[in-house]
């Protein structure tokens, strides 16, 4: 019995041998899971920043196509006194410090029920790449008005619009450089392209409704 239970003992545990290779098998597999949690976790993050940048490039339509579909024919005094059309915009602006397009909109929201105007003048601004939009708080300027800016969408490579007129001309820039135009003080339609680095150009059109 002595033999027996002395047989029985060396038989029990595990040799150095074994637990090599369950060590060695221990790390495969938690080399393979640290991996893939690492790939779940990247995916992650490439999926959060794509939804971060559809969300701007969503956010930048939105606010492009809300101005321009409430666009009304007001005309503005400028910080210097001079009369603007309801509607500015020439390619020429575009990085020379002037917006590239700049408008009278109504539809300005008043939660508030504050004493103001119910129309707003807006403009966008294409800088270093980046899309702002400019928007003030009256509409006939004193020489301390500022405009609030708002950062809407960067890696901008460019922003275009063209102008329908009554006739269906189109125009670079409004109101028309036509001397001899003697058509309506709005255009009949915007048209404007967004080009950017990433997504490519995004165009729309959007026909005017005259408001009254």
């Amino acid at each position: 019995m002595t033999k027996l239970n002395q047989y029985q003992n060396k038989q029990s545990g595990f040799t150095l041998l074994e637990l090599l290779v369950a060590l060695s098998i221990f790390a495969l597999i938690s080399v393979m899971a640290y991996a893939g949690l690492n790939t779940v976790l990247d995916a992650r993050i490439v999926l959060e920043q794509n939804m971060d940048r559809l969300g701007q490039i969503q956010k930048s339509v939105q606010f492009i196509t809300r101005d321009i579909s409430h666009i009304v024919d007001r005309q503005i005094r400028d910080e210097y006194g001079d009369n603007k059309a309801a509607v500015l915009g020439s390619e020429l602006n575009i990085g020379l410090g002037s917006p590239a397009i700049e408008m009278t909109r109504t539809g300005y929201p008043n939660p508030m029920n504050m004493t103001r105007s119910h129309l707003q003048r807006v403009a966008y601004r294409l800088q270093e790449n980046v899309l702002y939009r400019e928007a003030w708080q009256v509409i006939d300027r004193a020489p301390d008005s500022t405009a609030y800016q708002a950062k809407l969408c960067d890696n901008v490579t460019s922003i275009k619009f063209r102008y329908l007129d009554n006739e269906s001309n189109w125009h670079d820039q409004w109101p028309p450089s036509n001397p001899q135009y003697q058509g309506p003080a709005l255009p009949s339609a915007v048209e404007f392209a967004l080009e950017l680095k990433d997504w490519g150009s995004i165009n729309r059109l959007l026909p005017l409704i005259e408001v009254s």
